[in-house]
């Protein structure tokens, strides 16, 4: 069903927006960073796990907001913020390996002959772990939509439209940056 935001366009049901929109972000965000991961230093494990508790602290501040705003119980926000926690693990699983292979990118890109077959190989391996990280994205959305009710998706929606109005549309974006 076909449903107005208030501007006078349509859309579809918040989920499928929100789904599109995480992984199409999610994609760019990895995009961003292998061109980082090419063209910069490593950057220490320290930092890294820095980025990454700093990527966690943005991201849970901002469930914890909307979650708030939907008035969310006390049960609903467990089971929620079990599944993002698990997301989140697993995300940062995905961008340590997504880094690995970038540097193998750049070791076959900066040989003196390209192996173009390995390059292939290596671009496969890409696509299926942005496949499995685009699928665990959806599957997570859907296990949280589930637990709330109809009029808490519905809350749900108009908050995620007044973040897209307000630029913090990257918030939603499963990057190493973290919005």
């Amino acid at each position: 069903m076909t449903q107005t935001n208030g501007t006078g366009t349509s859309r579809q049901g918040w989920t499928g927006w929100l789904l599109r929109t995480a992984v199409v972000g999610g994609a760019v965000g990895l995009g961003m960073a292998a061109m980082a991961a090419i063209s910069a230093p490593q950057a220490p494990a320290d930092d890294s796990m820095s980025m990454m508790q700093q990527h966690h602290e943005r991201m849970q501040q901002h469930l914890d907001q909307a979650l708030t705003e939907i008035d969310a119980s006390d049960a609903q926000r467990q089971q929620i913020d079990t599944l993002f926690k698990d997301a989140m693990t697993a995300e940062h699983a995905d961008m340590q390996k997504f880094h690995q292979n970038m540097g193998k990118l750049k070791t076959l890109l900066t040989a003196v002959d390209i192996d173009e077959a390995a390059v292939t190989q290596l671009r496969g391996e890409q696509d299926q772990l942005l496949l499995a990280t685009s699928q665990r994205v959806t599957d997570t959305l859907m296990q949280a939509a589930k637990v709330l009710t109809p009029a808490q998706r519905q809350q749900l929606g108009a908050h995620i439209d007044k973040m897209m109005a307000s630029g913090h549309h990257h918030m939603m974006a499963f990057h190493p940056m973290g919005g």
